[in-house]
This record gives C-alpha cells, structure tokens and sequence, in this order.
C-alpha cells in the first residue's frame, strides 16, 4: 500500500495518479500494463513514483482499496439496513446496487474484466487479501439473521458465507468475461443472481415451507 510520502501529498496530485493508474489498469493486463505510462500522465518523475510505491503492484493493491472505499461509499446507506433486511433481500439490493454503481464507472468494469479473467498470481494475491474481509462482513449478516429468526440456527455461518461471495464471484466472471457490453448484459446479471438468490434462500431460511 502506498507510502507516507504518498500520504502526504495534496489531493490533486493523489488524484492524478490515482486517474493515470486506473486509465492504465483498465487499459490492459497488469502484466502489461507500464508504469512509464502512468508517470508521463501524471506528470511526475519516476524516482518520485518509487518514493510513493514500493513497485507497480503496491500501486495496483493501492487501486482496488481505493475502488473499495469509493464503492463501499456508494452503498453505505444499504449497510445500514443490516438489522431491518432478511439477509437474501439485502445480498440482492447490494448486488444490484454494486452493478449500477460498475455502470457508473466504466474503467472499473474493464480493470476487473481483466483481473477476473488472468486467474494468475496477482488474482491470487489480491482475492486472498480481500475474501476473508468478504466473509467477515457476510457472517456478520447471517448472526443477525438468525437472531431475528430468519435463518436457521443449523447452518454453518461461514460455509454460507463462502458460498454466497462464491455465487456473486461466478455470476460476475461469466458475464463480465464473456460479454463486450456491460451496459447490455446488465439485466442478464440481474437476472441470474436473482435465481441463484432465490435457491438459496429457500434452501436456508426458517419457515414450514421450507421444511
């Protein structure tokens, strides 16, 4: 992640490398991607890039905690609803939230259009640092489901947690990888999570007509 030095720069010149990154990133693989074209659009040396990054990947690691944040701000007021929403209409109204909010922003969709496709080390590296905060924040949503007696008290809290980032994983990968046009699969995503939604939640939530 990025260094203090980094930190202490004014929000302008963050700004522009944060855009010069992502134009970059979105462009092409990371593996092709150069971080001369990054330096010559923000208009700064390269001894000062490695005074702000260890190398180019702590500048990609530094990209998609910065695409986080702003996407996480997004959709802060659905996270709210957490003790008021069953956990399966909440999945899908983050879902669906998460996909405009993609739509919004065309070179993030591209940037994970080419991270979902590599499945290479730097895929590794960056699921792994990022799926553990996933399933915290998804068995986080399944103990207040099952205190308000949504879910049964039997299911597994983590096991479900993985196989619903899993699904949403999936459904992304098949879309995102095989489509040219987010804006026209966009229904087609929507669609799919639903009936996968729809599966789990008749197969996990209390109620006799589940049983």
């Amino acid at each position: 992640m990025p260094k203090k030095t980094f930190e202490n720069l004014e929000t302008g010149k963050k700004n522009r490398i944060y855009e010069a990154a992502l134009n970059e990133f979105s462009r092409t693989r990371f593996e092709s991607s150069k971080v001369s074209n990054i330096i010559k659009e923000a208009g700064i040396p390269r001894g000062s890039f490695y005074q702000y990054f260890e190398d180019k990947f702590d500048l990609y690691l530094y990209i998609f905690d910065e695409i986080g944040k702003r996407k996480m701000a997004y959709i802060g007021d659905i996270q709210s609803k957490i003790q008021e929403m069953s956990l399966f209409d909440l999945w899908e109204e983050l879902y669906i939230t998460g996909a405009k909010f993609a739509m919004e922003n065309p070179r993030l969709v591209d940037i994970t259009k080419f991270l979902l496709s590599s499945k290479d080390q730097v895929y590794n590296k960056l699921m792994g640092n990022n799926l553990k905060l996933a399933v915290d924040y998804y068995v986080q949503m399944i103990e207040v489901n099952k205190k308000n007696g949504l879910i049964r008290e039997s299911v597994d809290s983590v096991t479900l947690a993985t196989m619903m980032i899993e699904t949403t994983t999936n459904v992304a990968v098949d879309n995102l990888t095989t489509g040219d046009d987010f804006g026209t699969d966009f229904e087609k995503m929507i669609q799919e999570i639903k009936k996968r939604i729809d599966i789990f939640r008749k197969g996990v939530e209390t109620g006799e007509e589940h049983v």
